[in-house]
């Protein structure tokens, strides 16, 4: 019963990662209440969830750097320091949750899988909300609804559609034939992708469809063959096609050739790059890091790019701890690929890399989620059917 109770939660859990920013009356958000109730959920039995055996160097790099950049925010304590700059509550506990994750799936194998199923049918949801308006908003021509960050949501559109290609056509964790509903609303998803004239979205999608397409050993001639091949040249030209209307996007895309793809980050980069270079070995701390950012540029200045927000908070120490980590996730994700044809956990990286490069994951519960997939997936090859 106490198992059950878990589970449910945890898919509550994946679900509510669509919602992140959705404010409940100006309590708080979806995800947060929810994230409480999956913490409520595991608590009596917490001592099985914090294991640490075989997963020791998933975890520990990132208990390391979290106390050291907590440290080093105490040693650079300025007048510009809150308590959250001194300890972020949002990464501590996404890290826990990760941890929490991962021994999840120790114990139920294949709970994480039907976690992301969960997260697409939210995805779905949010859909939904999107094509009849509600919470939706236009902001410089660009989709965004709930307040949400428009590169954030096309992302999680981005995860959920590749979720939904790979369980659908590549693999057969799903045996109902009611799999096939999912690509009912796989048309709004794109076209709701496409509105929010995310970059980093549009192109991990044309990535991981390649590579699903060039890497997946069971395209042999077949029946499956045939409709994966259909589905892509549709997809191609549906995908033109919303791309020639999404004046944005196409917008955006080509600032890329005349401007190159570093042009709209150059000053928040310039401004992390100064801040690196008054510490580049041991950082800053997120209490220096503001410090300095209303210094050097009048204002605090996130990075949108996580190398140089390790690096600025962290120095080369922290850097290296945090490409050991991510070195580690891509093996564990390669291993996964290579020896069960588990493709989903290396499928769902381009999207994270993407967003490391131009973006910010650390806050995000859903880039965690995707982390213990990652990890998880080395535990159980060969996984049973749902």
């Amino acid at each position: 019963m106490l198992q059950k109770f878990q589970n449910t939660a945890l898919y509550l859990y994946f679900f509510s990662l669509s919602f992140e920013m959705f404010n409940l009356g100006g309590l708080g958000s979806t995800s947060r209440f929810i994230s409480i109730l999956y913490l409520i959920a595991i608590l009596p039995d917490i001592q099985s969830y914090l294991r640490i055996e075989r997963i020791s160097k998933y975890i520990i790099p990132w208990i390391f750097l979290f106390t050291y950049i907590v440290i080093v925010s105490v040693v650079n304590l300025n007048q510009y320091t809150t308590w959250d700059h001194l300890f972020d509550t949002t990464i501590f506990f996404n890290i826990l949750f990760y941890w929490f994750l991962i021994n999840h799936e120790r114990k139920v194998p294949n709970t994480l899988i039907k976690g992301f199923i969960a997260f697409i049918l939210s995805s779905i949801t949010l859909t939904v909300f999107y094509y009849f308006g509600i919470g939706v908003e236009i902001e410089y021509g660009r989709i965004e609804i709930f307040g949400d960050n428009q590169n954030k949501t096309g992302v999680r559109l981005a995860v959920a559609i590749i979720s939904i290609i790979y369980l659908v056509f590549i693999s057969d964790f799903i045996k109902s034939k009611i799999k096939y509903l999912f690509l009912i609303p796989l048309p709004l998803m794109l076209q709701f992708l496409f509105d929010t004239a995310s970059r980093v979205a549009f192109v991990s999608l044309i990535l991981s469809f390649a590579i699903m397409v060039l890497f997946n050993n069971s395209l042999k001639p077949s029946r499956k063959t045939v409709v994966i091949i259909l589905l892509g040249l549709f997809s191609v030209i549906y995908g033109k096609t919303l791309y020639l209307k999404s004046e944005v996007l196409a917008s955006r895309m080509s600032d890329i050739d005349e401007k190159g793809v570093t042009n709209s980050r150059d000053m928040v980069w310039d401004n992390a790059l100064n801040i690196i270079s008054s510490s580049p070995i041991f950082g800053v701390g997120k209490s220096g890091y503001v410090e300095k950012s209303i210094l050097f540029s009048g204002r605090n200045m996130s990075p949108h790019n996580v190398i140089l927000e390790v690096w600025a908070l962290s120095g080369i120490i922290g850097l290296f701890v945090f490409s050991l980590f991510m070195y580690r996730i891509i093996k564990a994700s390669y291993t996964s690929f290579k020896i069960d044809k588990f493709m989903l956990p290396m499928l769902l990286l381009i999207p994270v890399v993407g967003q490391i490069l131009t973006g910010q994951i650390l806050g995000h519960k859903l880039y965690w989620a995707i982390f213990a997939l990652c990890v998880s997936s080395i535990f159980y090859l060969k996984q049973k059917r749902i």
